[in-house]
């Protein structure tokens, strides 16, 4: 298994239930960002309604198997799903980029390389 990290950007128009609520807020963010890594970085900016984060995340194990398992481009589309429904619960999500930019593969990540190239489970 390899190591990685994800990177996360959204943009958010607040609900009227968040919009002055800091703590709730910000415990709910750190509740779905600890579902995918760890937070290494993390900026949140508030203009008005409009919520702004920016975070980077060291990815727990479960998604670097997934990501092993998908490839990039499945990881990636299902990953920008996830966020965008994990956090259209705090009002209308304007934009949600997120992604991996640092994949460091070990020498045991792919033992049977036509198994990797396949998709098979493990």
């Amino acid at each position: 298994m390899g190591k990685m990290k994800i990177r996360i950007n959204c943009q958010i128009d607040l609900s009227d239930e968040y919009e002055n609520e800091p703590e709730k807020l910000q415990e709910e963010i750190d509740f779905i960002l600890n579902k995918f890594g760890e937070v290494e970085e993390f900026t949140k900016e508030q203009d008005e309604n409009t919520l702004t984060l920016k975070s980077q995340l060291k990815a727990h194990e479960l998604q670097v198997n997934l990501f092993e398992k998908w490839g990039e481009w499945e990881y990636a589309r299902n990953l920008s799903r996830d966020m965008r429904m994990n956090f259209i619960g705090f009002g209308e999500v304007e934009e949600c980029n997120s992604g991996v930019f640092d994949y460091e593969a070990t020498k045991k990540t792919f033992k049977n390389p036509l198994k990797s190239l396949l998709f098979f489970d493990k």
